[in-house]
């Protein structure tokens, strides 16, 4: 993830109202995606470490350097000199969009990876081309000699990418009216998310959160003002405050082990194509029980939940996210038409461990908004989600909202054990295919899946680049 990066500390000042120590060798210092610290601190971030540490949640100032239990205040993809967002597409794309041979057709959609009809000498397909549409007209675009088709339709769009192209599960292709070129189950299965609930407290009047920016238009517009001049803006606000929990810290380790057995009967029951992805996450789950985060709980600065918030109101939300679902998912083609959308099921909740896991999580949150630390100077007062009274388990599986992490669905691994693509990212049964984006993970992560995504896209480029140095 390093190769990626390039960090900018905190100064000292804004360290100490954050409560943490950086240390920048545990970030890159010379990628081309900007990572720093947003200049704006709330009130509510000034709080957090305090208040997981009056909960005995380990204060962790080093997130990112392997071990990220405990609680912490997290960096963005923030640049520092004017607060803008440092992604992709500035980041890579725009210093090498004017090269000659680059080239982006913003709208297209890709019909099929077409293949040549004559194997490779192992018996694999070989891609000769790419067939796509791009303003109401069909193009194809081919292949020089040993290029390659790399995939990064992301968690969604590839697996439907490879099944247009006739390479998946026979049955799913049949349906669809697509002739099977390389049978391949594990396509478009083991699709696994991060996923939360979401509790909210009112806080007293004359706080001030984002909330404050609907409430208070002359504020809005003073804080416009200030970040369009590069001042300090409640605009600049992320969402640093972070922890990450073991499942005997939020349960405790007895109600852990009687958890982990029904994980382990689950699994043992399940039968289902990805059952040696299950296995191995049942293995981390008992061997790393008191290691291994499960449970992401995030302070945010404002009502973020189902709902509307009153006016004139401001709110603290926390969230609790639920990190290693045993619940998997799928998403395949619908047809042969690649204009039609993927047919996505999540499955959330095939497994009831997840609901239990993640209701754990949501009364958790109850700790977090009633510590001393929160509650000082009369700073949280009621509660308004779930609200006292409410059945936590009912409310946290009509309230669950995706964190916008879905991975998995053409995982990396070994073939006969549901795996879609190889080592190097080359799907199984092709020559020259190979598959780039958060896709390939085949269990899920304790963490936002950006950064991982970075990586992802940096071992592939290591992975192309070093393939043709050799060629030539």
């Amino acid at each position: 993830m390093k190769k990626s990066e390039k960090f900018t500390a905190p100064s000292a000042e804004d360290q100490a109202a954050l409560n943490i120590k950086t240390n920048s060798a545990d970030y890159g210092n010379a990628g081309a995606i900007q990572v720093s610290f947003p200049r704006y601190i709330s009130e509510q971030v000034k709080r957090w470490i305090p208040a997981l540490e009056e909960l005995k949640i380990q204060h962790n100032d080093n997130p990112l350097a392997g071990d990220n239990k405990g609680a912490s205040v997290q960096p963005s993809d923030i640049l520092p000199s004017n607060s803008t967002r440092s992604y992709s597409a500035t980041a890579y794309f725009a210093p090498a969009s004017s090269r000659p041979n680059l080239s982006v057709l913003p709208g297209a959609t890709v019909q099929r990876i077409v293949f040549s009809s004559a194997r490779s000498t192992s018996g694999n397909v070989v891609a000769t081309g790419v067939d796509y549409t791009h303003s109401g007209q069909k193009f194809t675009a081919a292949l020089v000699s040993g290029g390659e088709v790399i995939v990064s339709g992301g968690t969604v769009n590839t697996p439907q990418i490879l099944e247009l192209s006739g390479i998946g599960q026979k049955k799913v292709l049949q349906s669809a009216g697509i002739k099977q070129i390389v049978d391949l189950p594990g396509v478009g299965e083991n699709v696994q998310d991060h996923v939360y609930t979401a509790a909210v407290w009112k806080l007293k009047n004359g706080s001030v959160t984002l909330d404050s920016l609907r409430n208070d238009p002359a504020f809005a517009a003073d804080q416009q003002a200030l970040y369009a001049n590069n001042q300090v803006s409640i605009l600049q606000e992320t969402v640093p405050a972070i922890a990450y929990l073991t499942l005997p810290q939020l349960v405790g380790k007895a109600k852990a082990l009687k958890l982990v057995a029904k994980a382990a009967a689950y699994v043992a029951s399940a039968n289902v194509p990805y059952k040696a992805s299950l296995w191995k996450q049942l293995e981390h789950l008992t061997k790393r029980l008191d290691s291994v985060a499960q449970m992401e709980v995030i302070g945010i600065d404002g009502f973020f939940a189902p709902g509307a918030p009153q006016a004139g109101v401001n709110y603290i939300t926390f969230l609790a996210a639920q990190q290693h679902s045993l619940s998997r998912g799928s998403i395949h083609v619908q047809s042969s038409d690649a204009s039609k959308a993927p047919i996505i099921d999540p499955k959330y909740f095939t497994a009831d461990w997840d609901l239990d896991v993640l209701t754990a999580g949501t009364s958790y949150l109850r700790n977090v908004a009633n510590t001393k630390i929160y509650k000082a100077n009369g700073f949280v007062e009621n509660e308004v989600l779930p609200g006292q009274g409410v059945d936590l388990t009912n409310y946290s599986k009509q309230n669950v909202v995706t964190e916008y992490h879905p991975i998995g669905s053409a995982s990396l691994g070994p073939k006969s054990q549901g795996g879609v693509v190889d080592s190097s990212l080359k799907v199984y049964g092709t020559q020259n295919v190979r598959v780039a984006d958060a896709s390939v993970i085949p269990v899920h992560v304790s963490a936002h899946i950006q950064a991982t995504v970075y990586g992802i896209a940096e071992a592939a480029a290591a992975i192309i680049h070093n393939k043709w140095t050799y060629l030539q």
